[in-house]
């Protein structure tokens, strides 16, 4: 495998994680709308997982997480703040030299 072909495989390794603990974890919170399409009290969930820490640090490539700053159409970060009252923080990521 070429240096390039692991350091790409790397990169989605990190973004994919990356994204499935940002969805696992998330921040916490309360559900304000009554629960979702599943069954069962999401609120007993949420005390068992614990309080979340307030926010949610991201790397990302360029237009994966989107707070409206290049186009406001496109904005699901600033909702998912609101929501959740976790604030998200991203840092750009490269694929490296290549």
């Amino acid at each position: 495998m070429s240096t390039r072909l692991r350091r790409r495989w790397l990169a989605f390794a990190v973004l994919t994680l990356a994204l499935a603990a940002f969805t696992a974890a998330g921040c916490g919170g309360d559900d304000s709308d009554g629960g979702s399409a599943g069954s069962g009290d999401e609120s007993d969930a949420l005390k068992k997982v614990g309080k979340g820490e307030g926010q949610v640090n991201l790397i990302a490539w360029a237009g994966y997480v989107e707070d409206g700053s290049t186009d406001p159409k496109v904005d699901w970060v600033s909702d998912f703040e609101q929501k959740t009252g976790c604030q998200v923080n991203v840092k750009l990521g490269t694929a490296g030299p290549g």
